[in-house]
This record gives C-alpha cells, structure tokens and sequence, in this order.
C-alpha cells in the first residue's frame, strides 16, 4: 500500500491510494476470519466475547489503520471519487467479488490486461467470504410440479452456463464452474479460492441486516468520531447482543 500511494506535487493532480477500504461489512469480515476473530459466536446467538475479541480488534485496527495512514481514502473521500475509484485509476488496490469484473471490462478508463487477481492476504488462516443465490419452492406452492420444473431449468447446465458467460458470479454447477477456466487469466485465481471460502452470516442469522449496519456505524464512529478500535468494538457488539435476542 504505501509503494502504490502517490502524493503528487501541485493541487492540480489527485493523489493516489494504495487500496480502497470500503466500509461495507462482507468487504471488511474476511480481515477478522483471517485474523481469528469473528463478529459472532459459532451459533449466532452472541457477539460479546468475539467481535470485541482481541483478535477482531487488532483485525479492525489493521484495516482503519490504512485510512488514518492516508494509504486508503477517507469514507468522504471514497464517495467524493466517484463511483468505481478503482477503474478510474484513483486506487491501486481493492477488495471485490467476480461481478466486478463485468463493470470493468466495460470502463473505458482501464484495459482488462492490465487487471490482477489474487487471494487475500493472510495473518492466521486463508480465508475469503462466498454469496449465494439459489432457489426455493414454498409449502404453499400450488404448483409444485411447475415449480421444480422451473427450478431443475434455471439450474441446469444451460442456463447456468450462459450466466456464467455474463460473469456476474461463479456457477453452483461444478462442471460449467470448471469449465470457465480456459474463458481468461483471471478466473482460475476465483476458482481456485472458493476452497477457502465461507458462508456469511446472513445465511443463518435472520436478523444479520442489522448486525450489519451496526458494523458500519462501528467503523464510522472509529474512522469519523474518531473512537478506540476497542471501545467501539465493545458498544457495538452490545448493540448487537440485543438484536440477535440475547440482551
């Protein structure tokens, strides 16, 4: 980060950053699973003792730390740049998911050949985060036959297949995933690191929308208010004790 960052000469130019931190919690997650941490306990039900865990606080630190060494845009900063500072080329750096890569080959500010993927950097363990869709049918379904008829085309290996050329994500279907790796360089590096994926929480915590947004007010009030990573960790992680129904 701190090779990338310029700082040019004359009010005329705009700096540029090493890497984007953008306050956005599936972005941010991946720095505490890394580091040990976590913002719940195994079974969902509790944040106190996890997020305010010493590993998650030095997690969050580390990535804060990166806006308040001016290696990473201030949340002002970020929202004043515009709408992809990557592709415009006012950051070096930033953490993202495969539907990216559709915005990008669109840009005519940057040339896909000039584009790299790699795993996340690592503490502890590597770790990176995977989002899901799929589809259900409902008990009260009255047409159940058509329903699954629906379900077994929509995830069958031609409609897959031509989502997976949109590049939007990585196909549930082993084989159309695989066979994405001769489509460009860049998709082995996400195929290859969905071994170390994990599920979010909003996969199994109902009320995880809202974990959400405490999570983001948290980092706003230590990047903003200017709070401790700890003390802003603690209040938030009582906050969310009580949204999770353990007060």
């Amino acid at each position: 980060c701190r090779r990338l960052t310029i700082w040019p000469k004359g009010a005329a130019h705009r700096a540029r950053y090493g890497f984007m931190m953008e306050n956005w919690m599936p972005g941010w997650i991946v720095w505490i699973w890394q580091n040990g941490g976590d913002v719940l306990s195994p079974d969902g039900k509790r944040a106190s003792g996890f997020l305010d865990s010493g590993a998650t606080v030095e997690a969050v630190s580390f990535f804060t730390g990166l806006v308040k060494d001016r290696l990473a845009p201030s949340i002002s900063e970020s929202q004043a740049q515009g709408a992809d500072p990557f592709a415009s080329g006012l950051v070096a750096m930033q953490i993202s998911g495969h539907w990216s890569l559709v915005g990008l080959k669109a840009s005519e500010t940057i040339r896909m050949q000039d584009v790299g993927v790699v795993g996340l950097p690592r503490n502890r363990k590597r770790v990176t985060v995977l989002y899901e869709a799929g589809y259900a049918i409902s008990r009260r379904c009255r047409h159940r036959r058509e329903a699954w008829e629906y379900v077994k085309f929509m995830s069958g290996p031609f409609v897959q297949r031509k989502k997976a050329e949109l590049g939007i994500g990585i196909s549930g279907n082993r084989i159309i995933a695989e066979s994405r790796r001769t489509a460009g360089p860049l998709e082995g590096v996400f195929l290859d690191n969905v071994k170390y994926g994990i599920a979010p929480w909003g996969a199994r915590v109902e009320s995880y929308a809202q974990v959400e947004d405490i999570g983001k007010e948290m980092v706003e009030e230590i990047l903003i208010g200017g709070s401790p990573a700890r003390s802003a960790l603690r209040d938030a992680a009582r906050r969310i004790d009580a949204e999770v129904g353990n007060p």
